[in-house]
């Protein structure tokens, strides 16, 4: 039994994977993707997603589980951050999928709350800001 999905970039925010020619979502490699017991939230398996935005998790007992994504740096969820999946004996699972949107407005929000000169300061000091062209 196995439990497995996809991570992609929600390009029009609506939090369905669009699939397939040109407009298809593009998959996000490195998210970190979390298995829980459904019941005990504890702990079961951690992954993260490979170059083609997919993860897996396989050997897996019957049970209720949620699932957990934890976006990348510089991405934010567009769908939940976790699902409930229940696995049956034998079977599999294979939607569990995640939008995610890349964060735009950070650094104005970080203008608007410390102030220019502030900000400049701080991004001038840090790699903590990745600026789109």
């Amino acid at each position: 039994p196995s439990l497995a999905g996809f991570v992609y970039v929600d390009a029009d925010n609506n939090g369905v994977r669009t699939t397939g020619g040109a407009g298809a979502d593009p998959p996000i490699a490195g998210a970190t993707v979390r298995l829980l017991n459904a019941n005990t939230l504890a702990a079961v398996a951690t992954t993260t997603t490979d170059g083609s935005g997919t993860y897996q998790f396989t050997g897996l007992p019957a049970a209720d589980y949620k699932v957990v994504v934890t976006p990348p740096a510089g991405f934010t969820t567009s769908s939940p951050a976790s699902l409930d999946r229940t696995l049956a004996e034998g079977g599999s699972v294979t939607d569990a999928d995640f939008g995610l949107q890349r964060r735009t407005g950070a650094l104005a929000d970080f203008i608007t709350q410390h102030g220019l000169a502030n900000a400049c300061h701080a991004l001038l000091n840090s790699n903590e800001f990745i600026l789109n062209h």
